[in-house]
C-alpha cells in the first residue's frame, strides 16, 4: 500500500555546524536504504568540510545559488532551477556564500548516512576556482536547464525534468518538478517504478484503487506509491499543487525514442522543450 509521510524527520549532522536535514525518505526517517530524499536550506555563509561520499547525490536547487567545489571540475554554481549530480568517490564541498543562502532537494543513492560522507575535518581545503575546469576525468553532471514536458492528455500541468531519460539519459533515477493547476486530474495509471512525491506547495490528492479512498497530501508532506499499484492524482484546490516527483527507475522511458513525436517540430533541442499531443509548451516560474 502507498505510504503518507506527514512530517519529515529533522536532524542535525554533528559534523557540520548549522546543517539541518529534513528527510522524507531514508535510513533515519523510514528505514529505507535504497535512496534518501531530503529538503535542505542553508543561510548565507554556510559551508561544510570537503567530503568523499559513498553515494551518488542528485541536487535540484529551488531557491538561491549553491556553490559546489569539486576535485575534478573546480567550483560549480548551481542556480535556482538547475541541478547537479555529484557521483560517489568525488571530492566535493557544498557552500552558500551569497545573500539568502540556498534551498534545495537532495536525492542520495544509496541513502544518506553521516558516516558514509567521509568528511575531512583536518583543515584540508578544495581549491575555489572562478570558472569550471572541465576535464576528461570529470564525472560531474550539470543540468543547466531542465527539459520541459507539456501535454499528457491535458493542459493543466507543467513538468520540468532535471534527471531522467529525456534530459540526460539517466537510467538510475528520474527527478522532475511539477506544477498542477486547479482541475488537473490524471487518468488511472499502474506504474512499474517506485514514485516518491514531495509536495512543496498546495495540495495533491491521490486515489489508490486498492484502498478505495482519496488521500490528501499537503505542502511539506510526502507520498510514496510503490510499483504495481493502480492510482490517480489530482489537484482540485484553487492553488493547485507544486511538487517534486522522484521515480526509480526513471519514468516514461518510451519518451526517449524520437518515434513518439510527430514530424511537426514537436521536439526541439534548441529550447529544451518536449511537446506531447501537440500542446504548446510553456515554462515554470521558479518559486521565490
Amino acid at each position: 500500500m502507498p505510504e503518507l509521510i506527514e512530517k519529515p524527520v529533522c536532524f542535525h549532522d554533528a559534523a557540520v555546524r548549522g546543517e539541518e536535514i529534513k528527510e522524507f525518505i531514508g535510513r533515519i526517517s523510514t528505514g529505507t536504504e535504497l535512496l534518501s530524499i531530503g529538503l535542505l536550506a542553508f543561510p548565507e555563509g554556510w559551508s561544510e568540510p570537503p567530503q568523499c561520499p559513498e553515494f551518488d547525490e542528485y541536487t535540484v536547487v529551488l531557491e538561491g545559488n549553491l556553490y559546489v567545489d569539486t576535485e575534478s571540475s573546480g567550483t560549480l554554481v548551481v542556480r535556482a532551477g538547475c541541478g547537479i549530480l555529484t557521483p560517489r568517490g568525488e571530492q566535493i564541498r557544498y557552500r552558500t556564500p551569497e545573500p539568502n543562502g540556498a534551498k534545495y532537494i537532495a536525492v542520495c543513492i544509496p541513502a544518506f548516512a553521516p558516516e558514509q560522507t567521509h568528511r575531512n575535518q583536518n583543515g584540508v581545503e578544495l581549491p575555489k576556482t572562478p570558472e569550471p575546469q572541465w576535464t576528461s576525468q570529470s564525472r560531474i553532471v550539470m543540468c543547466c536547464r531542465p527539459t520541459y514536458l507539456q501535454g499528457t492528455g491535458h493542459v493543466l500541468k507543467q513538468v520540468e525534468e532535471y534527471f531522467g531519460y529525456l534530459n540526460n539519459n539517466s537510467q538510475t533515477v528520474g527527478i522532475v518538478r511539477v506544477q498542477s493547476y486547479q482541475g488537473c486530474k490524471e487518468e488511472f495509471q499502474n506504474i512499474d517504478y517506485d514514485n516518491y512525491y514531495i509536495v512543496l506547495n498546495g495540495e495533491l490528492h491521490f486515489y489508490v484503487e486498492q484502498s478505495g479512498v482519496w488521500i490528501k497530501v499537503l505542502g511539506g508532506q510526502a507520498y510514496f506509491v510503490r510499483r504495481g499499484e493502480s492510482f490517480q492524482c489530482a489537484a482540485p484546490t484553487p492553488n493547485g499543487a507544486e511538487y517534486m516527483m522522484i521515480s526509480q527507475p526513471p519514468y516514461d522511458q518510451n519518451y526517449k525514442t524520437p518515434s513518439c513525436f510527430s514530424d511537426d517540430n514537436n521536439f526541439s533541442e534548441h529550447n529544451n522543450h518536449i511537446i506531447v499531443n501537440n500542446k504548446k509548451p510553456f515554462r515554470l516560474t521558479p518559486s521565490t
